[in-house]
């Protein structure tokens, strides 16, 4: 397009000045075109020095990824059927320990059942053996106290007409308290 420009520059009749002028910016531009070409020459070259350094990289991290992927693959394959089983074993095993449990349960509740029909039976036996005892000191009392009773009444009595008889004899003296009392 440059050349173009300068084509129609040249045929216009332009004056020397103007021709110079118009060469020395086309020589310019021709610098500038080869300054590009070398940049991008340039870049070139390190793109593919940078595609080169990467792919050796690649390569690298290819070669060091295999064998540890390969490894991490054949570990999956060694331990699977292993966490299955141990998998399966937990489940067994957390089956047999809830019933294991539920039976104890039972076992706990059955036992303390039992043992509160023990305590009310420890208890009734206790309430009646008290009623008893109770019966059977008030029957002693009774039993005891009644000739007691008679035993006093008759003593009393007994006093009491001694009482009358020292009185018409005048035998009597009075004790401080203010009792009778045989002399």
């Amino acid at each position: 397009m440059m050349h173009i420009f300068a084509v129609m520059l040249l045929q216009t009749g332009s004056s020397n000045g103007d021709q110079r002028l118009l060469i020395f910016f086309i020589g310019l531009v021709a610098v500038a075109v080869l300054l590009q070409a070398g940049v991008l020459l340039a870049m070139a070259l390190r793109a593919h020095k940078t595609q080169k350094q990467l792919l050796s990289i690649a390569e690298d991290v290819r070669d060091r990824a295999l064998p540890v992927l390969d490894s991490a693959r054949s570990l999956v394959e060694y331990t699977s059927p292993k966490i299955k089983s141990i998998s399966a074993n937990l489940e067994e095993t957390s089956a047999l320990l809830r019933n294991q449990a539920e039976m104890l349960d039972e076992a706990v509740a059955d036992a303390l059942a039992r043992a509160m029909i023990q305590v009310a039976r420890v208890d009734g036996l206790v309430t009646n053996t008290l009623e008893g005892a109770n019966e059977v000191v008030a029957e002693v009392q009774r039993g005891i106290m009644g000739p007691v009773q008679q035993i006093t009444g008759i003593l009393n009595g007994i006093r009491s007409g001694l009482d009358v008889l020292r009185g018409k004899f005048g035998m009597r003296k009075q004790r401080p308290d203010g009792d009778d009392m045989f002399v």
